[in-house]
């Protein structure tokens, strides 16, 4: 998941000795103040898919390892990938799940699993070392992995770091909202490159940008680094500029909502009559105040000229 946080220069050092986890093994490592370190599996930095089978990858013991890192007191702890490349298919061979806090029991922020959220992200050798970032709210993250000894593949490789400006990740990275007129309906779409603890999005309309009302709730993604694609089409609309708007909402009820779009409708809609002021039925020669009424039940004054 994209992870955005407030400094662009936190004075971190050089990084310090590796983080390599014993297989099978639970252990928890805090940073000093302002500091870096490598974490990866005990088959090497960066990984190789030339080295299936050979020196490069990690350990099939057929167990679960859990490494807790944690920032120094009074920082924050961030962690960047740039190699995850375990095999892990439908069938879930091989698989990590990282946790917000010190244990196994906070919040889930990754997870590949058979049938998890990111399966099968790190498939093969497809990572391109974009998109997993992950941002402590408090100082710990918990990272539990597991290797089967079906396959052999090179594992993992990040730079973790304690710094001393908290960092906020976005529950969503919304990368497009748009609305179409399509024939008889107004198309909403909107996609999202990461998601974090998203529980659902409401979809919203208007005529005026002030009042609105709830069209649609659609299912997030929960916590995702793919790309996801949502689109809704409307067609309960009245014959007017249109106006929608997008809300996310967290597992927790937090909310977040982004900017409105609009579609122009009016000339959808038919006239059908046109009055003068004292109700005279006239046409589009009249000049002076007109009262114009459509097939929508709706209707409009103007100055005819």
């Amino acid at each position: 998941m994209t992870v955005q946080w407030a400094c662009t220069s936190c004075g971190i050092s050089p990084p310090l000795v590796n983080i390599i986890p014993t297989v099978c093994n639970t252990a928890t490592y805090t940073l000093p103040a302002s500091t870096s370190t490598r974490f990866y599996d005990d088959g090497g930095p960066g990984g190789d898919c030339n080295t299936d089978g050979t020196v490069g990858n990690f350990a099939n013991a057929g167990c679960e390892t859990i490494t807790t890192i944690c920032a120094a007191p009074g920082e924050y702890l961030i962690a960047i990938f740039s190699v995850f490349s375990m095999y892990n298919t439908s069938s879930g061979f091989d698989w990590m799940v990282i946790y917000e806090g010190p244990t196994t029991g906070g919040a889930v922020l990754f997870d590949n699993r058979m049938g998890a959220i990111n399966n099968p992200v790190g498939t093969s050798c497809n990572y391109d070392g974009t998109s997993l970032s992950f941002c402590a709210v408090g100082r710990c993250l918990t990272f539990r992995f597991y290797a089967s000894s079906v396959v052999n593949r090179e594992g993992w490789d990040a730079l973790v770091m304690s710094v001393p400006v908290e960092c906020v990740p976005l529950p969503v990275s919304l990368l497009s909202f748009i609305g179409e007129k399509q024939e008889n309906i107004n198309r909403l779409s909107w996609k999202t490159e990461s998601e974090l603890n998203n529980d659902y999005f409401i979809l919203e309309q208007s005529t005026d940008g002030f009042t609105w009302r709830t069209i649609t709730k659609e299912n997030g993604a929960g916590n995702s680094t793919d790309l996801n694609s949502y689109s809704f089409d409307h067609s309960d609309f009245p014959k007017t500029i249109n106006y929608y708007r997008l809300t996310q909402v967290d597992f927790d009820g937090k909310r977040e909502t982004f900017d409105i779009v609009s579609i122009d409708n009016s000339s959808d809609r038919k006239l059908i009559k046109r009055f003068n002021t004292i109700g005279q039925e006239v046409d589009e020669n009249f000049k002076g105040i007109v009262i114009e009424y459509y097939d929508d039940n709706t209707h409009v004054k103007r100055l005819q000229k």
